[in-house]
């Protein structure tokens, strides 16, 4: 899943909408055709994604904190994301 939420092809395949993602820790992204917009606050492959996201209808200043864990056994993969 992190490959998928972090590669702007494989985003456009699994979502078919534009993206422009940085790979890196500061740098900034825009999803579902510019609808969201933001920054990555802390990466680590394949585990961790903390990202600062802004919907471009929400009011000027609203920003949320978007957490998703990663956690992949021996036969499962489970994705936990958190909106703050």
């Amino acid at each position: 899943m992190f490959e998928i939420l972090m590669d702007e092809n494989r985003w456009k395949g699994f979502t078919q909408s534009n993206a422009r993602i940085s790979k890196e820790v500061g740098g900034e992204f825009s999803i579902f055709d510019g609808s969201v917009t933001g920054t990555n606050v802390e990466l680590q492959e394949g585990k961790l994604i903390v990202q600062k996201w802004r919907f471009g209808s929400w009011p000027d200043g609203i920003i949320s904190t978007v957490r998703i864990c990663c956690f992949n056994d021996l036969c499962d993969n489970v994705v936990m994301v958190n909106f703050d």
